[in-house]
């Protein structure tokens, strides 16, 4: 999503319109205004991507949710991530130079490093048949790859955390309802050093 201030881009991620539409509602949506891009989003995604939607229409929350789950297959999850951080009061960036989702930023990205990297995990809620099973883990990140990310972001003066999504009995992620049942927490890791930790 591009659009010209005051003869600058401002460039926003999915994640970042979207939250910007629903939570702070000063941002408003429309659907591509000429035949060019209209097509070319149709070719790569599907003919009813933009469904119900005239050229150059505005477009409703539900509608962005729809297209935007589309166009990004994890969008719902970075979505719920981007909203974690953002209402903890920082500010979540790509973190894809860093081998992490994201990487969050105390004050604007020009004003200051990055002090985190994030990786975010899904965890489907319990059957309400079987409540005693408790949450699953979607995620095939195996302990190996924390390990390596957690040394990476420490090779970069950041620390890792991993974001835990955890979705209520009945949450349907395909839903815009979705997005109230999914709740965060937060692992913070860091890595054990023994000339430094050994005595502690």
């Amino acid at each position: 999503s591009v659009q010209s201030f005051n003869n600058s881009a401002i460039r926003l991620s999915l994640q970042e319109a979207f939250y910007l539409l629903r939570e702070i509602r000063c941002l408003a949506v429309h659907a591509p205004a000429s035949t060019i891009e209209c097509d070319q989003l149709l070719r790569a995604h599907g003919s009813d991507l933009l469904e119900g939607i005239p050229s150059d229409g505005l477009m409703t929350d539900k509608q962005c949710f729809d297209a935007f789950t589309v166009l990004e297959s994890r969008f719902v999850e970075m979505y719920c991530a981007y909203r974690h951080f953002r209402k903890k009061g920082w500010l979540p960036r790509s973190g894809l130079q860093y081998g992490a989702h994201f990487v969050l930023y105390r004050k604007h990205p020009s004003q200051v490093h990055s002090d985190y990297t994030v990786v975010v995990m899904l965890e489907v809620g319990p059957n309400e048949s079987s409540p005693q099973e408790g949450f699953t883990s979607e995620c095939n990140m195996t302990w190996i790859e924390v390990s390596a990310a957690a040394r990476l972001s420490a090779q970069v003066s950041k620390k890792l955390i991993l974001l835990y999504l955890q979705t209520q009995p009945g949450c349907d992620m395909t839903q815009i309802e979705g997005l109230d049942a999914v709740t965060g927490h937060e692992v913070h890791l860091h890595r054990w050093v023994p000339q430094r930790h050994r005595d502690r």
